[in-house]
């Protein structure tokens, strides 16, 4: 049986997210098809990975599991967001959604 985050888990993850923002996107890597790890730097903290299953989990990471071929997908968020800033993280409410806003150093 699936177990889907509640209110108060939703709560603490968000409040682990929060770590990165004002970082720094490095590079975006995938593992497989349903999994996407998106590397961030910030100074204060060092280097990051987001790991993405996608359904399934987002956390925090220090690794990533080993590279393969990047699909079109990781291609394609990797066009869009390297070097771009994580402005902010947040919930959209009242639903399980998090949504992340990101920034070029231009805007």
């Amino acid at each position: 049986m699936a177990k889907q985050l509640g209110s108060l888990e939703m709560h603490f993850l968000l409040k682990e997210l929060k770590e990165l923002e004002k970082a720094r996107v490095d590079r975006v890597y995938n593992a497989g098809n349903e999994e996407v790890y998106v590397q961030f730097h910030k100074s204060s903290v060092g280097k990051k990975i987001l790991r993405i299953i996608v359904g399934k989990a987002i956390f925090v990471s220090e690794e990533k599991s080993s590279d393969e071929k990047p699909s079109h997908f990781c291609v394609m968020l990797r066009k869009h967001l390297e070097g771009k800033i994580l402005e902010c993280i947040e919930q959209i409410k009242p639903e399980r959604i998090i949504k992340f806003v990101f920034k070029s150093k231009e805007d």
